[in-house]
């Protein structure tokens, strides 16, 4: 899905793979956030876009679980969808 986004661009994937996307990227960059700054930074800045949706501290450091994150990414607009993938995209 990664390579097919990177050649057509944002602007032609579907919503839902969007989300799809998005929810693969958060959590394989979840599980790597130990070993690399970058990544860590990646979520950190994921937590504090994800909080501006949602009743959630952006300082809350533990895993947003997966139904809550489904949840609140349905109701998006696609373009804040795309803004969301980029910050976790690898």
């Amino acid at each position: 899905m990664l390579n097919k986004i990177r050649q057509n661009g944002w602007s032609h994937v579907k919503r839902d793979d969007i989300i799809k996307f998005i929810m693969y990227a958060y959590y394989g960059a979840f599980a790597l956030k130990n070993n690399d700054d970058e990544v860590r930074r990646q979520v950190h800045n994921f937590h504090y876009a994800y909080s501006k949706i949602s009743t959630r501290d952006p300082r809350n450091r533990i895993m947003i679980s997966p139904a809550v994150l489904w949840r609140h990414l349905q109701p998006l607009t696609k373009a804040y969808l795309v803004f969301l993938a980029k910050i976790v995209e690898w």
